[in-house]
């Protein structure tokens, strides 16, 4: 009687760890970029952003450029944390405009000479697998060649990218 009794125990303890491997495997194909579609919004959304409030994001770029020891701020955070000589209200500035913008995940970054900045509206993904699509302002540009579009890339979420909105200003995708 306590033979069938282990073995019982023994079996349902199988069937729920088999029961775990299988739900484990679903959420990991859940999340793989061949059953998922992107988050990421479409080339025509960024662009007409852009063009709606372009001085905002002239605004952005120049506020960066100005405040030499920030590396990057987002809704939550600013960096680097132990450095930071910029008034809580100027930090306050950059996510009104964020959320003027719509960029409820945006972080905004620059260089160390300022010569490029990066607004990265949307990142999803893991540690494996990630894509991030945004704007980047380019001082000095290498001799890439700029992409028609790159929602093609969005979608397959792998590639990198950029396209030309105005002046220095691109979209970017990077994934891998």
């Amino acid at each position: 009687m306590a033979q069938q009794s282990q073995r019982g125990r023994a079996r349902r303890l199988t069937v729920a760890l088999v029961a775990l491997v299988i739900a484990g495997c679903i959420a990991v194909l859940a999340d793989h970029p061949l059953t998922s579609t992107s988050t990421h919004s479409l080339d025509e959304t960024l662009i007409a952003t852009f063009k709606q409030q372009r001085s905002s994001f002239n605004r952005l770029r120049q506020m960066i450029s100005e405040d030499t020891d920030l590396q990057s701020v987002s809704l939550s955070e600013a960096q680097p944390k132990h450095l930071i000589k910029t008034r809580p209200d100027r930090i306050a500035d950059y996510r009104a405009l964020m959320n003027s913008l719509g960029f409820k995940g945006a972080v905004i970054r620059a260089s160390e000479d300022r010569s490029t900045v990066e607004i990265q509206v949307s990142s999803e993904g893991f540690v494996t697998h990630n894509s991030q699509k945004g704007y980047l302002f380019l001082e000095r540009r290498g001799r890439d060649q700029p992409a028609a579009e790159l929602d093609a890339m969005t979608k397959a979420g792998k590639g990198s990218g950029l396209r030309q909105l105005d002046g220095g200003w691109f979209l970017y995708f990077e994934g891998y």
